[in-house]
């Protein structure tokens, strides 16, 4: 779920920004947020950071350099949300200090020793590209002190959420389904061929049909439908077929397994309906499922998780209200040297750089 996301640390960002040309001094302070200056590591990682949440945007074949995104220049809104990540930074530092938490013992040098075997595994590339262990550190630990963050607020307003709010966001974020892929390629991933294809889409809307007809679930007759179009791939039907291929879950709009257009035509389906889906890779046979059955099994089964969920989202909400009335001063200067357009994903074998004997330092 959303909140899952919330929680995790980013650990795993492979940060690799350079700076193009050579320079006699690089700045070591690109902006003050309220009073407090910061210096360049730390800028260049909330760029990355900002920078990977846009190339997530981006089809394949876009480059930053001519893509948009919520109808702004891509490197634009690069800049925008690196200021909304380092406007948190400093939120998150100052709340956590106000607030009195501390990282237990344990928990602060796991994640400092995590941090820094994660920049040791990639010193070559982070180091070649300006951003220091303790940037990197620090950059980690506000991670965590984000989470502890949010940890507390959840705790404070767990019982602010009612049962009736709960259900009604659940029901309007969430679709539960059994899904079953049906393979639209063979074992050496070319499309089947016209009589393959149209055998395959046949036996789906046989299976559609006898659902109907007489009210048998997907899952009842996932086995039938396997042992008809797998063969028609080259694939062997086995017991593990339907492991293999079946599945039930709860699909947001934000899930990513089959696309948004996926979920959202999930979403819209009436309870009870079943269908052929096959604006994905893979054509897939669905079935939209009650989300829960009782309103005691919802409060077993999803009541705390809902409402950390909704908890969750207000946090970042105030968080980012918080961050944002925060003052801003730019040095003009030294956003431009760190541009967005310097970010590099590899590192390039050495070639000589020298300009009046100046090394370029990681800050």
């Amino acid at each position: 779920m959303k909140l899952k996301r919330l929680l995790c640390a980013a650990a795993s960002a492979v940060f690799c920004l350079s700076l193009a040309g050579c320079v006699i001094s690089a700045p070591q302070t690109v902006l003050t947020v309220d009073g407090e200056p910061i210096p360049a590591g730390l800028y260049l990682s909330y760029q990355y950071s900002a920078y990977a949440e846009a190339a997530s945007q981006l089809s394949s074949n876009e480059e930053l350099e001519d893509a948009t995104i919520e109808d702004v220049p891509a490197d634009e809104w690069v800049h925008t949300r690196t200021i909304e990540l380092i406007r948190r930074h400093v939120y998150v530092e100052r709340a956590f200090e106000a607030q009195g938490l501390s990282i237990p013992e344990d928990e602060a040098a796991s994640a400092q020793s995590a941090a820094d075997q994660y920049y040791e595994a990639n010193e070559e590339l982070i180091a070649a590209n300006g951003i220091g262990k303790e940037s990197y550190r620090t950059f980690y630990m506000n991670q965590v002190k984000y989470s502890a963050l949010l940890e507390a607020y959840l705790e404070e307003h767990r019982s602010d959420v009612q049962l009736d709010e709960a259900k009604e966001y659940m029901d309007s974020t969430y679709a539960h389904i059994y899904q079953l892929a049906l393979p639209s390629t063979d074992t050496s991933y070319q499309l089947l061929d016209e009589d393959a294809a149209a055998a395959l889409m046949d036996a789906a809307n046989k299976a559609i049909d006898k659902m109907k007809a007489e009210g048998s679930t997907l899952d009842e007759v996932a086995d039938e439908v396997l042992e008809e179009v797998l063969p028609l791939s080259g694939r062997e039907y086995t017991d593990s077929s339907v492991s293999e291929y079946f599945s039930e879950r709860y699909v947001s709009e934000d899930s990513t397994l089959y696309g948004k257009d996926f979920s959202l035509a999930m979403l819209a389906a009436e309870v009870g309906s079943c269908g052929l889906y096959t604006a994905s890779t893979s054509p897939v046979l669905y079935e939209k499922l009650p989300n829960y059955e009782t309103d005691e099994q919802f409060e077993d089964e999803h009541f705390a998780a809902i409402a950390d969920e909704i908890n969750a989202a207000a946090f970042e909400e105030d968080v980012a209200q918080q961050a944002g009335a925060l003052s801003l001063e730019e040095d003009a200067s030294a956003v431009r040297t760190y541009s967005v357009h310097n970010i590099k994903t590899e590192v390039c074998p050495p070639a000589p750089r020298r300009c009046g004997g100046a090394l370029f330092l990681s800050a």
